[in-house]
């Protein structure tokens, strides 16, 4: 282990507490680098190691995320995008002519879906008391469901919908990879990850990459790639 630890770049994308056990990090200060995904992500590990563990971070490097190949071929494509976007907005019950809202994470209290959709709530209570106010029909869509599990999260979310007579225009679709189709239906992407936020946020570039405006929390990676009324 001496021998080999030397040449090793650590490639470090998450900020959670279990990543810093001790018997997990132990090697950290004896590798060559570290390789990390966003400024905000250095210093927090820079800081809890250091602070807790008593660890001293090796050289560290901030490389910021890209976009894969397959999805920037679709995002080029606008026919093909076209196709995606009748495709999925029509799976939804989503009119062209209507604005939809998307959170694309996966379902949990640190993604912040929850306020994503009492937000989106409150807004319709807000439109619907401003008589002269006139905007297209509303929907909103997270991806990134799981009931196979069970959570009592994402139940609280659908008791949520059910409880406000949202099912019509709030619709659940299943965790997955491929989001380059779900990217061409949406108007406008959320990314509403809580407290430290996330540790870069690719699905925020991917978004970007689709020509979306983003709203994003001021916290964590997305501050790092969504500058306010700019980008």
């Amino acid at each position: 282990v001496p021998k080999v630890l030397p040449k090793v770049l650590w490639w470090i994308h998450e900020m959670r507490g279990h990543y810093f056990k001790p018997d997990l990090v132990k090697h950290l200060p004896f590798v060559a680098g570290a390789m990390i995904d966003s400024h905000a992500t250095a210093e927090y590990w820079k800081n809890r190691t250091h602070d807790r563990l008593g660890i001293k971070m090796p050289k560290t490097y901030v490389v910021h995320l890209g976009n894969s190949k397959e999805l920037m071929e679709v995002a080029e494509d606008s026919f093909a995008k076209n196709v995606l976007r009748e495709q999925v907005r029509e799976s939804l019950g989503v009119r062209n002519e209507d604005i939809l809202f998307g959170i694309i994470n996966s379902v949990s209290r640190g993604k912040g879906q929850d306020l994503f959709l009492r937000a989106f709530h409150e807004s319709l209570k807000v439109i619907k008391e401003t008589k002269k106010l006139e905007v297209p029909t509303m929907h909103a869509v997270v991806v990134g469901s799981d009931m196979s599990a069970q959570t009592k999260f994402e139940t609280e979310l659908r008791n949520f919908v059910q409880e406000m007579k949202l099912q019509k225009i709030v619709h659940f679709v299943n965790k997955t990879m491929k989001v380059a189709p779900y990217l061409a239906a949406i108007d406008v992407l959320v990314q509403n990850s809580q407290a430290r936020g996330e540790c870069f946020g690719r699905i925020t570039i991917e978004a970007m990459a689709f020509k979306l405006p983003v709203l994003g929390t001021a916290a964590g990676g997305t501050m790092e790639i969504v500058v306010n009324r700019t980008t």
